[in-house]
Parts: C-alpha cells; structure tokens; sequence
C-alpha cells in the first residue's frame, strides 16, 4: 500500500511533464500538496502504529517529506513565473 502512493505521484508527475502550461497542471499539484500533507499528518498522528524498532517509519516519512517538499517548492518557483494581468 505504501508503495502505490509513490507509484501514483510517479505517475501523475509523469503525465503532468508533457502538459504544455502551468495552467494545464496547477490543479493537480495543489492535489498533490493536499495529498502529501493529509499523508503526513496521518504519520505523526499513527506513529505508535508503526512496528518499533525498524527504520520504516522513518523511510516512509523522510520520503513523504521529501517529495512534499519538492513539489512545495515547485509550486512556488511556477507561481512566481506566471505572469499576472498587470504586467
């Protein structure tokens, strides 16, 4: 299960890369910010759920982390360079 979340960000990203305007994807990455957020409360919230003594909540939330964070930071640099009516 846990793997099918990397695996659908892969996929959408993927297909968002052949979009031809930021308008065309802009819904998609808030998703995907909602998405990595929502994914990254329910780590903090659960993590006594996970089993003690792996490192796999730490790998599954420094990933989680990793690619919100990315797409966060892409979202910004996209919105900066979107020109604005005014300009």
């Amino acid at each position: 299960m846990v793997a099918a979340w990397f695996l659908g960000w892969s996929v959408w990203c993927g297909t968002m890369a052949f979009a031809r305007d930021w308008d065309e994807i802009r819904r998609g990455i808030q998703l995907l910010l909602l998405n990595g957020i929502a994914l990254l409360v329910t780590v903090v919230v659960f993590r006594d759920e996970f089993i003690a003594g792996r490192d796999t909540i730490v790998g599954y939330g420094g990933a989680l982390a990793l690619l919100t964070a990315v797409v966060l930071a892409f979202y910004v640099v996209q919105e900066r360079r979107r020109p604005t009516p005014y300009a």
